[in-house]
């Protein structure tokens, strides 16, 4: 187990050789309960469902195992250390699962509300640049990042490739080794009443993006998400379309020849994971009329 795969792995230690036990599920209630965490019984039920199937991974929340001797208050004391307030504030389901000396917790949070439809769709225009721009940096700004600004020579590129047909294949170009520099890509192909409505349909993604995990895979339930990480990447700069007919092609450029995680989609520069510092949560607050 990983962390990439959202896993927490906790090792306890303690007692003579020879004098492990074997490990027993904590009273959920009043774990949570002395936790200061709000019990929800559905998400329990869910979280237990979990801990029955032995499953890997808790795609809405964490999986913690704890090994060696212990006791609850050992417990408790241990989990105290991990403030699981700040990280399930609006209510938390837990299950157990005792295996030798390891214990597997499992904490579900509630899903967010899934938003197909953010912002209404910009009046149709026929301009590209203008629809594309707008579109973007609407949903950008929910996100606090900053707005693109249109490059002639990126939307070069775009027109390039979807004259090519890589659209309607479902090919991307080699975008992170194009001439200009590393760049993201979003294609679609296909009849769309705007170009505000292809953005949309990028951006849905955001139902299936996992903010706590990111990881190499950013995913919930196996989904795909690049799409909408790379219309929201905090570190793009410029945004350039083309479009050929029934296929389109975007690009996001941060201005960089180099690779780094200012790079459009870039998982890792070696050392940090670049999606959990580049795709930021919703900001209720935000004013994007």
């Amino acid at each position: 187990m990983s962390a990439a795969l959202g896993l927490l792995a906790l090792a306890l230690t303690g007692g003579l050789v020879g004098d492990a036990r074997a490990a027993a599920c904590p009273d959920s209630e009043t774990l949570l309960r002395d936790l200061g965490l709000a019990a929800n019984a559905d998400l329990s039920r869910d979280a237990q469902s979990m801990a029955d199937s032995s499953a890997e991974r808790v795609s809405n929340g964490s999986l913690l195992t704890l090994s060696g001797q212990r006791d609850d208050a050992a417990v408790l004391k241990t989990l105290k250390d991990y403030d699981l307030t700040s990280r399930f504030p609006d209510g938390v389901g837990l299950g157990c699962r005792a295996e030798g000396d390891a214990l597997y917790l499992y904490f579900v949070k509630p899903r967010p509300q899934t938003r197909t439809v953010v912002v209404e769709v910009p009046p149709v225009s026929g301009d590209l640049k203008a629809e594309m721009l707008a579109a973007h940096n609407r949903l950008r700004c929910q996100h606090g990042a900053p707005p693109l600004q249109w490059r002639d020579d990126v939307a070069a590129y775009a027109r390039t490739w979807a004259e090519g047909g890589g659209p309607e294949r479902g090919q991307h170009s080699d975008a992170f080794n194009s001439p200009i520099g590393p760049m993201g890509e979003n294609m679609a192909a296909g009849d769309f009443r705007s170009y505000g409505e292809m953005v949309e349909m990028w951006y849905a993604e955001v139902a299936f993006y996992d903010f706590e995990n990111p990881g190499n895979k950013p995913t919930v339930a196996g989904e795909p998400v690049g799409h909408f990480t790379a219309l929201i990447w905090t570190d793009a700069k410029y945004l350039g379309c083309g479009q050929d007919g029934k296929r389109f092609s975007c690009n996001y450029w941060n201005g960089d020849t180099r690779k780094t995680c200012s790079s459009v989609n870039i998982t890792s520069d070696g050392e940090n994971n670049c999606y959990a510092t580049r795709v930021p949560p919703l900001v209720p607050e935000a004013s994007c009329d």
